[in-house]
């Protein structure tokens, strides 16, 4: 009892020099943090080196560059004019026949979900009959 007694004492007379030990010694442990921190988000680190997906991704890398995607933009007078989403589809469609494109994705064909009666149910974002109803 007398020993936790004269601990707290001597943390009560000397609590402003232990708040500014801790608060230097927790800026240098930050600094040190920062500067040694980095992010990795190669695929290498998923992946076992023999895995037989990991491979053929590398694979595909070397023979075909690189898995980005390709984004475009394009000056339309109005975005959501049927005419415009039209023609937004018909470029999907001649994009999506293309060699080595997987998908293609825009206003045009982007879903929306709403829920109703327990369901989500994924909607079309453009709907031009929406803008009718009013």
């Amino acid at each position: 009892m007398n020993q936790q007694k004269h601990s707290i004492q001597f943390i009560i007379k000397f609590r402003i020099v232990i708040i500014v030990m801790f608060t230097v010694l927790m800026a240098l442990a930050g600094h040190q943090t920062l500067n040694k921190l980095s992010v990795d988000n190669s695929l290498s680190i998923w992946f076992l080196e023999d895995d037989p997906s990991y491979k053929a991704y590398i694979e595909f890398q070397e023979k075909f560059g690189s898995d980005e995607i390709f984004i475009a933009m394009l000056p339309v007078k109005n975005a959501i004019g049927e005419n415009d989403v039209n023609a937004l589809k018909q470029l999907h469609q001649d994009i999506e026949t293309l060699p080595y494109v997987k998908t293609t994705f825009s206003l045009a064909k982007a879903k929306y979900p709403i829920y109703a009666n327990d369901k989500i149910i994924f909607d079309d974002l453009y709907n031009p009959k929406r803008s009718e109803k009013g």
